[in-house]
């Protein structure tokens, strides 16, 4: 089953650059700041080297970087996220509790980090895609470096307990990776159809934090 559609002012890299922000957030459309390099683990190894063109492989790192530092979703603030990630974060005009980021990773692919507090809710919402803004049926070789199976190891390694959510038909809807105080939802694809191997190596399209 496909991920959940976003709502978000953030859903995808042309709603993102498309916002009325400043002239830094226009930037950061295609740039990220400059991140000077932290404490290592083999997944997060190259996490936040200074470059200003980032890969997929990258941006999961840094990703699972931010995961790792969190007790709970009240701390994630504009400057908490930036601070960890070394991303350029902007807040969405008008909207006081949404901020984001978001890039161009290939022709096919861009990648969108963002927090929000959906309407009701009482805590953040961090939600993380790979978004498709080329071919519809883009294969996710481009963006599957670090694969599902590295982002499980990783997360069980930072103290979460993993389970299986599923739907219709007995598939697979989600992983849930739970910790106390903090809750994962990942989903996945396969990376393409071209052969069976490729078809059950699984990639992240969406992580949502809370």
């Amino acid at each position: 089953m496909p991920p959940p559609r976003s709502t978000s002012p953030f859903a995808s890299l042309r709603t993102w650059c498309a916002l009325p922000l400043s002239s830094l957030a226009l930037a950061a459309c295609a740039h990220v700041s400059h991140g000077e390099p932290t404490e290592k683990t083999s997944i997060k190894e190259e996490s936040m080297t200074t470059t200003t063109q980032l890969t997929a492989d990258d941006i999961s790192r840094r990703v699972l970087k931010l995961i790792e530092g969190l007790k709970s979703s009240d701390q994630l603030t504009p400057e908490y996220v930036e601070q960890q990630t070394g991303l350029a974060i902007q807040r969405a005009a008008g909207r006081a509790d949404s901020f984001g980021t978001g890039a161009q990773l290939t022709p096919d692919w861009a990648y969108n980090l963002y927090v929000t507090k959906p309407d009701g809710a009482d805590k953040n919402k961090l939600i993380f895609d790979f978004s498709r803004t080329g071919e519809g049926n883009a294969p996710m070789s481009a963006i599957c470096g670090v694969d599902f199976k590295q982002y499980a190891e990783a997360l069980k390694g930072m103290g979460f307990q993993d389970s299986v959510s599923y739907g219709e038909h007995g598939r697979v809807d989600h992983y849930r990776f739970q910790r106390p105080t903090l809750s994962l939802e990942v989903y996945i694809e396969g990376e393409s159809s071209e052969t069976p191997e490729k078809t059950t190596h699984h990639c992240v399209k969406m992580i949502t934090v809370e």
